[in-house]
């Protein structure tokens, strides 16, 4: 590089290299989302007749939420619901019954709505 004395490139190239520590906790959570694992996921079991609402609180949750269920059992996989994202809860709509029916869960959150 005409111009650049080669003590000015190796100080450069040294700054690129060093980056401020993250704290440990981000780095924690940002090396297990590399990994392809997430904390937002959850267990809920629907609340039985005469009820028709389940809410379950979370942390993550807000009202641009995406909700995903997946059922855990054969009466979760015959039920029809409907989810309501709020923030710090989701609300699912659902058929009054006696039986139990257990789904897991996970909250997706945008970064910007």
């Amino acid at each position: 590089m005409p111009g650049v004395s080669p003590q000015r490139v190796l100080e450069n190239r040294n700054s690129l290299a060093t980056k401020p520590a993250l704290d440990p906790d981000v780095d924690r959570k940002s090396k297990r989302l590399r990994e392809g694992r997430i904390d937002t996921v959850g267990n809920v079991a629907l609340r039985t007749a005469p009820n028709t609402t389940t809410i379950v609180t979370h942390p993550a949750c807000s009202s641009t939420s995406v909700v995903l269920m997946m059922a855990k059992d054969a009466n979760a996989a015959a039920e029809n619901w409907f989810i309501t994202p709020g923030n710090g809860a989701f609300t699912i709509t659902h058929s009054a019954s006696a039986s139990a029916r257990t789904f897991r869960f996970v909250v997706f959150t945008p970064a910007v709505a």
